[in-house]
């Protein structure tokens, strides 16, 4: 019988010391040669199979995915439209808040809780429309980071992706909603 001669000849009262200072580094290059086999595309689709289990996660992954805003209906009848900055951990319970980028704002009529938009956040929307033409996109960041605004995801009673047009038609407007905003001003 051929014995096997190990690579590394270690006393027996180094072993523990051996293996607590290989096992970070072993896991270090096991962890880097899984990310390098994985491609981006990969990682990717685990991540959006992940997010599917969950509808409320859906609908964000979806809006991320897309660059579509989503309409959030709270339990107060205040509504909101914006792009979702924060609030995807697939498969965790433990992240109660979904941040948002604003763009709309208003509430659920009494009667029929019917949407009324009653404001448009103008810096946002010109923040955003400068985004191609401005190359200091840590400065863009910070300026849309002030307008974050943070929900409970226990007091969201709804949401949705949201398409102005759509809207317009289906409430029979003839006019998209952000231009029936009262604050709404054209863009320069």
């Amino acid at each position: 019988m051929i014995g096997i001669e190990p690579l590394i000849i270690v006393a027996p009262d180094l072993v523990p010391v051996y293996t607590a200072l290989s096992a970070p580094v072993l896991a270090y290059l096991f962890a880097l040669a899984f990310n390098y086999v994985l491609s981006e595309e990969k990682r990717i689709d685990i991540f959006r199979q992940a997010m599917l289990k969950d509808d409320f996660d859906a609908v964000l992954w979806k809006s991320m995915d897309t660059y579509q805003p989503i309409l959030i209906s709270l339990e107060n009848r205040k509504v909101y439209v914006g792009l979702v900055a924060d609030g995807l951990e697939p498969g965790s319970q433990g992240n109660s808040y979904l941040t948002i980028l604003p763009l709309l704002s208003g509430y659920r009529t009494t009667e029929k809780m019917n949407i009324e938009i009653s404001a448009v956040y103008n810096p946002v929307i010109d923040l955003l429309a400068e985004a191609d033409n401005n190359s200091d996109s840590l400065a863009r960041a910070e300026s849309l980071a002030a307008y974050y605004m943070a929900f409970p995801r226990s007091k969201i009673i709804s949401l949705h992706l949201f398409n102005d047009h759509l809207y317009a038609d289906v409430t029979k407007q003839n006019e998209p909603t952000v231009k029936r905003a009262k604050n709404y001003k054209k863009p320069a």
